[in-house]
């Protein structure tokens, strides 16, 4: 009976060590009365308008979520590369940025319902314009992209033996393509089309840009939270159903209607 009792005591102290306890993240923004999401800027998904203010589609999902929910919104921008930490470190509550899922994410954070997505291209230099698409797959070309984005995985899934140099910032990469670095940058079709024109004669589409690509995103949460997870696809579904997403969606990555929010 001792023997039977200590090995009781030490699965008790075993799970509850390896097994999370992070249950309660919706009483705790309710309690709170405020809803803290995580994202990092990449536009249309979320950056800075010409007046300072937070906007893109994210912002958009985040602000109806959190007002479906009856709290406040508090947005907490991360960079990339550190956005799962911090959500484990309870920094904010969920991730809404664009986050596509990959097994490796998935290990480390719980993944909603898909809630959006959009359409990438490849966009090139005019010494590159007229190449196919598949002809970047080579050593010979050079990508760039933001540390751990999704053009950043679209390059290694889709151009394997291309070089992809990552930075911080999509605006650097951007840069890096202007300034004839690197050979190519995959980006959201409609913003894509923003950089050509802001550098007209200088960066093409690849194959005018039929949207080669897709992805969807999800809200990323902790480990062990059942009922956000619960809520989340319930609200992700509600939201699809009434066509809010689709309409968002299109607003921000089928048209230009935006194109005024950019910073000159």
């Amino acid at each position: 009976m001792k023997t039977l009792k200590m090995i009781l005591a030490f699965a008790v102290i075993y799970f509850t060590s390896v097994i999370p306890s992070n249950a309660g993240t919706i009483e705790d923004i309710v309690k709170r009365g405020e809803l803290r999401v995580g994202l990092s800027t990449f536009v249309p998904w979320a950056f800075v308008d010409k007046t300072g203010k937070l906007v893109g589609f994210e912002v958009d999902v985040a602000t109806q979520l959190a007002k479906d929910l009856g709290v406040k919104l508090k947005i907490v921008n991360t960079s990339w590369d550190g956005i799962i930490p911090a959500l484990q470190s309870k920094k904010f509550d969920v991730i809404i940025g664009g986050m596509s899922v990959t097994t490796k994410r998935n290990i480390a954070v719980n993944f909603s319902d898909g809630y959006g997505g959009a359409e990438y291209a490849v966009i090139t230099n005019a010494e590159n314009k007229n190449r196919k698409i598949k002809e970047f797959n080579s050593r010979k070309f050079t990508f760039a992209a933001r540390r751990g984005s999704v053009p950043a995985l679209l390059v290694k899934k889709n151009f394997p033996k291309a070089k992809l140099i990552q930075f911080d910032d999509d605006g650097v990469a951007d840069q890096e393509l202007v300034n004839n670095r690197v050979d190519a940058v995959v980006n959201t079709d409609i913003a894509a089309s923003f950089v050509i024109a802001e550098n007209e004669g200088k960066i093409f589409f690849v194959e005018n840009g039929k949207g080669i690509f897709s992805d969807s995103a999800s809200f990323a949460i902790r480990k062990g939270d059942v009922d956000a997870l619960n809520v989340f696809n319930h609200w992700i579904g509600g939201k699809r159903n009434d066509g809010w997403l689709k309409e968002r969606s299109k607003y921000w990555f089928k048209t230009k209607a935006w194109n005024s929010k950019l910073p000159k």
